[in-house]
């Protein structure tokens, strides 16, 4: 593959620099991964003489590929990014190309030096604070998470609607994440009651719809809140904190606790029929999701 450059076009400047980037594609996305980059190994140590070979990898690549070819004997330097200094990275490169002969210059601007390793520390705190799968929440956006490349993240929203996130936004603003890398997550479900409702019996039902259901993740814990709100009458706020088996199920969770638990009162008469058309609840929600 490699023997197939045009290499009068290599031949024809006398000192150049080559910059490879993420070879580890070689060896991914070709049949012959081995072979091309042993070819690719094979044409950097015939021409670095002339040319300065720059390749970056990933470091699981990098200590897999160790084991098999000998590319300490290819590559002079191995940088680790994650340690990183301008200092380094200069006396790196005057070392090389005072031996090598290259006509590259390292510019020791303490400002300069101080943005570079400013831009590099932010990528590497910055890499994947969320993957894909992920419920997250940006701004006024919440949704799953379906696509994470350089530039933007796109995140399924619950009314089925693509939302195009800029990686400057997520990187400058607050990110909350649901499940953190897991297929669980928490639930929140808010249902009004009447203010003189049998707290004991109201948690005892709650409970049960939580443990009922079949969407319920039984392994964390079951969380029941209640909170006195006032407005023109008296009301009982109560909170459900459950999590649910698989994230996609969320709002289906969230609704199946409802649907329960109302039906249940409706059945033994617990909540008086006429207790939802107080005027409080002609703007307001029942369940808040």
């Amino acid at each position: 593959m490699f023997f197939d450059i045009d290499m009068e076009k290599i031949n024809a400047v006398e000192k150049q620099i080559i910059l490879l980037d993420d070879i580890e594609e070689l060896f991914l996305k070709n049949i012959d991964g081995y072979g091309v980059l042993k070819d690719l190994f094979l044409l950097v140590s015939r021409t670095q003489s002339r040319i300065l070979w720059i390749a970056t990898a990933n470091s699981i690549f990098l200590s897999f590929i160790k084991k098999i070819f000998p590319v300490t004997f290819v590559f002079q330097f191995f940088i680790d990014l994650t340690d990183l200094t301008p200092q380094r990275l200069a006396a790196i490169f005057e070392a090389y190309t005072a031996c090598r002969n290259f006509t590259v210059k390292i510019i020791p601007d303490k400002e300069i030096a101080k943005q570079i390793k400013k831009k590099v520390k932010a990528k590497t705190i910055s890499t994947r604070p969320f993957t894909i799968g992920d419920k997250i929440k940006v701004k006024d956006y919440y949704g799953e998470v379906v696509d994470i490349n350089l530039l933007k993240v796109r995140i399924r929203t619950p009314d089925d609607s693509l939302v195009t996130v800029p990686c400057k936004t997520i990187l400058e603003d607050t990110v909350s994440d649901a499940n953190s890398g897991e297929l669980n997550c928490q639930v929140v479900t808010e249902m009004y009651l009447p203010g003189n409702s049998d707290l004991l019996e109201i948690k005892r039902i709650a409970y049960e719809a939580v443990y009922s259901s079949p969407y319920s993740y039984l392994q964390k814990p079951v969380v029941i809140l209640f909170q006195d709100v006032y407005t023109e009458t008296a009301l009982l706020k109560m909170k459900i904190k459950a999590y649910v088996a698989d994230h996609r199920y969320e709002f289906v969770f969230s609704s199946d606790i409802c649907e329960r638990i109302k039906h249940y009162f409706m059945e033994h008469k617990i909540i008086p029929p006429d207790f939802y058309r107080l005027p409080y609840f002609s703007s307001h929600n029942f369940i808040k999701k």
